[in-house]
């Protein structure tokens, strides 16, 4: 009788560190070798307002389970950017500009990564609800 491992393999920290390489490949920050992984994801995540933050222990001990949560978290989210990304490119929708309801989403997620969802164009959110009402 053949028997099978309950739970599924897990990641090694070099699996780990070959994702997050990888991620910055897309973000085309991989060309930057004088730097560290560890210095240039903190850049990344920095420059794109990353809700996670990791520290550098976090991402030199990338195989260890309790740094997990937020690791994933950061990867994920990023991985979800590159998505956007993707569909951003190969999608036929006119400008931002151009698109009331996608510049007003973008303006408003903006101001939310700032932490200030207070402070969304008042004309914007005109605009949207004479549009949406009509």
């Amino acid at each position: 009788m053949r028997t099978f491992p309950l739970e599924p393999p897990l990641p090694s920290a070099k699996d780990i560190t070959e994702t997050l390489k990888f991620i910055l490949c897309r973000f085309e920050l991989s060309s930057l070798e004088s730097q560290k992984l560890e210095d240039k994801l903190q850049t990344l995540m920095k420059s794109l307002n990353c809700p996670v933050k990791l520290n550098k222990s976090t991402l030199c001990t990338a195989g260890t389970p309790h740094h997990w949560p937020s690791l994933f978290a950061a990867i994920h989210w990023l991985a979800q950017l590159c998505k956007f990304d993707d569909n951003w490119l190969s999608s036929a929708q006119p400008p931002a500009s151009e698109n009331k309801e996608l510049s007003y989403a973008i303006e408003s997620y903006l101001h939310y990564l700032r932490g200030k969802e207070d402070q969304v164009d008042i004309n914007l959110s005109r605009s949207w609800n004479k549009k949406g009402s009509g």
